[in-house]
């Protein structure tokens, strides 16, 4: 008998599903594998779309021999005590990140991930589940992110180990993205589910072994509410806009570390949309990038102090939106008033790699050949994409007179709340050339 995750449902007919054991590659020869048909699909009574009771047995259609590459696992009792800190493995062939399958020849993986306290799951994932923290799901990962299941690891298990026994703790059932920090992925609490597999599997019933954390629980008295910090006293007109690590006259490709420290990326899944830092809290960005996450800010991660969307960031920090402020006069699909306020879950300390930039003041003037810097992660041009490692780019463009970009859009479209930068000959922008002036 097999448990799984029901968010990837079959239906109760098991004709046609294969369970392949033993196996280590996806694409490669299998020499210790054997293959079994489903007999029988037994889906949890009250499971409804979600990660409560996000379980089902699988039962083979003709028993398997136990080998060194076949073997139960143990799972938890009831009662069992995962506290926050328990070592766990996840294994799985599924996606390394959201947009990256599995690698060739697509052997077996496995990832460490921490458990993570109720309270704390409870509070990552308020915003958008309610109290998904049932006594039946249990989360697990790295308040960092970058370790933890992935799209086709649905369905797997996430094992502790207690003196020679490996014990199943959790069924891989849900996450936002893959690893994202501050979510941990959920998992279906193995323990609650005791009794009702055993009422299932009359025979040879399953290895049931409780399971005990060491010391005692330090989620017991978690506070989603965001901690309160005494207000910076910094003016930050005194120190934005002066980047410590940019000495040089610019105008190259590739920007070195800190030469913009006001430069944050924002990520749904993966990098959506640069922003600007302007104190030590608030980030302005524009409308389009995240107008459809206003009712769910903790969505975007916001990521400071980043030089490389690939490689290490020994200087980055890492928070989530707290709050989400829309022009009022902003319309998806336009580019008039498109402009957006996110409010960070923490103040930032400000170094050289994380500092504010200035905002141009009312009634500034931006003539025509006047320099401006970009930066960014975007595409280098149309259909081709940073490449790796993907760092922070920069490049020098003229600002160009509204009346003359909207020559060259062919209409009024240009108002006087954009700004236009590029150059004549073409080859060089952001790949969005209005700019919104606050």
């Amino acid at each position: 008998n097999i448990l799984i995750s029901l968010f990837t449902r079959i239906g109760s007919n098991p004709a046609g599903l294969k369970v392949y054991l033993g196996r280590q590659s996806q694409e490669g020869s299998n020499p210790n594998e054997v293959v079994r048909t489903v007999s029988r699909i037994i889906y949890h009574p009250d499971y409804y779309f979600g990660p409560d009771n996000d379980i089902a047995l699988l039962k083979l259609f003709t028993p398997v021999n136990f080998t060194s590459y076949i073997s139960p696992v143990c799972l938890a009792a009831s009662n069992s005590t995962f506290y926050s800190g328990v070592k766990s493995w996840v294994t799985g062939w599924g996606n390394t990140g959201v947009f990256d399958p599995l690698p060739s020849p697509g052997n077996l993986l496995e990832v460490e991930a921490q458990i993570v306290g109720s309270g704390q799951c409870r509070c990552d994932y308020s915003e958008i589940l309610g109290d998904v923290n049932s006594d039946n799901v249990i989360c697990a990962g790295f308040r960092e992110g970058g370790k933890g299941p992935c799209y086709g690891d649905y369905g797997g298990p996430l094992v502790s180990k207690q003196g020679d026994r490996w014990i199943q703790a959790g069924i891989v059932t849900f996450g936002i993205g893959c690893a994202k920090p501050f979510f941990p992925a959920v998992y279906a609490r193995v323990s609650q589910y005791n009794n009702w597999i055993n009422s299932h599997i009359t025979g040879n019933q399953p290895g049931f072994i409780h399971f005990s954390s060491n010391k005692t629980e330090s989620d017991l008295n978690v506070n989603c509410t965001a901690p309160t910090f005494d207000p910076i006293t910094v003016n930050i007109s005194e120190v934005c806009g002066k980047p410590a690590l940019n000495t040089r006259i610019v105008g190259g490709e590739e920007a070195p570390p800190g030469s913009w420290p006001w430069q944050v990326s924002l990520h749904i899944y993966n990098h959506i949309c640069g922003g600007s830092l302007i104190n030590d809290q608030w980030v302005m960005t524009a409308a389009q990038c995240v107008f459809w996450y206003a009712e769910i800010p903790s969505l975007v991660t916001v990521y400071l102090g980043r030089q490389s969307q690939e490689g290490s960031n020994p200087n980055e920090v890492v928070r989530k939106a707290a709050q989400i402020i829309i022009h009022p006069d902003y319309n998806p699909g336009t580019s008039n008033n498109d402009i957006a306020l996110l409010k960070l879950s923490q103040p930032v300390n400000f170094t050289s790699y994380i500092s504010p930039v200035c905002l141009a003041a009312s009634n500034s003037t931006f003539s025509s050949g006047v320099n401006t810097w970009i930066t960014g992660w975007g595409n280098i041009g149309s259909g081709a994409p940073l490449p790796s490692p993907q760092n922070l780019m920069e490049l020098e463009v003229p600002v160009v007179e509204n009346s003359q970009c909207n020559s060259s859009y062919g209409g009024n479209i240009i108002t006087d709340s954009m700004i236009c930068a590029g150059l004549q000959e073409g080859g060089k922008d952001s790949c969005q050339v209005i700019i919104c002036l606050p």
